[in-house]
Formats: C-alpha cells, structure tokens, sequence
C-alpha cells in the first residue's frame, strides 16, 4: 500500500467516524411528530381495503371512492378509479405487499418531512407530508415501510399520499 493510498484512507476513515459520532438520535430527531388518529385511520382503511379485495383495480376503484389517496391518483378519463400509472407500479406493489403487515398499522416512528405542497396543477394543496413508519408483521424480515401521510392547509382530511414503499 502506498503512502497516498493509506493517507486517503485514514482521511476516509476520520470522515466515516466523524458522520456516525454526529447522527442523530432517531428518537431525538427535531422533526419527529406523534401520529395522528384521522391519518392512522386512513392507513388503516387503506391497508384492510387491499388486503379484502384481491382484484388490483377493484381494490383501487374502493380506495378512490372513499377518498382514502390524494387526488393525483384518479384517472383524469374516469375519477372513478385509480389512475394506470399508480394502478400499474406504486398500488401493484403495495396491493400485494401490505399483507406483510400488521393489519392494525404499527407505527416505529412519524417524521414530518420538509415539504409544504403536493400535487400539480388542479391537484395542487398546501398543507404538511409526514411519514409513518409502519412494522411489519413479527416473523416478516424487512425494514419498515415509509408511507406518506398528507395533512391540508385548514384542517382538511388527510389522505394517503405515497403508498409505493408497502
């Protein structure tokens, strides 16, 4: 080994050490928040739909008619149903993967993330996205699922608004 090439990796191991001393505490993060009741519920809703309904667009049709997912997700031809592309990729995904989790949603932790407005163009809102963290089932290997929680300007219902990480 060089003499460079063992100086770069003292200066690499410094900066590693250095990044881990300062992480935070994930239980002292600034941005951590305590879940709310309505948006647990609508998680909730939203993961029993999925698991009762084996159909992918049946399932997807429910969803949007109890107005559990943000308005983006409705098919602009049909605001009956699910749009193909969620229908396609993010609900495909957490259709067949909630059951991988408990059925009451077990929150590990609720982080409030930075943004201030979803959606584009008439599906534009203010408001706060924050991520519940849900368990898994106990026995199922797996990091934790983020799905994002979207809370409106004014106190509106909140609705779930990524679900692609089940």
């Amino acid at each position: 080994m060089t003499m460079l090439s063992r100086s770069l990796s003292l200066v690499l191991c410094a900066f590693a050490l250095n990044a881990f001393a300062q992480s935070e505490d994930p239980n002292q993060n600034p941005k951590d928040a305590p879940p709310d009741a309505r948006g647990l519920a609508k998680l909730k809703r939203f993961m029993e739909i999925c698991v009762a309904t084996p159909d992918l667009e049946e399932a997807g049709k429910l969803i949007i008619a109890e107005g559990l997912v943000h308005a983006s997700k409705r098919d602009k031809n049909d605001p009956r149903k699910m749009n193909n592309d969620s229908i396609r990729f993010a609900f495909k995904k957490a259709h067949g993967n909630v059951s991988m989790y408990d059925p009451k949603p077990r929150l590990i932790r609720t982080v409030l993330t930075g943004t201030s407005a979803v959606g584009f163009g008439p599906t534009a809102q203010k408001g706060q996205l924050f991520k519940y963290f849900i368990a898994k089932k106990d026995g199922v290997g797996g990091m934790p699922a983020p799905i994002q929680i979207f809370y409106p300007e004014g106190g509106g219902e909140p609705i779930v608004y990524d679900f692609g990480s089940f």
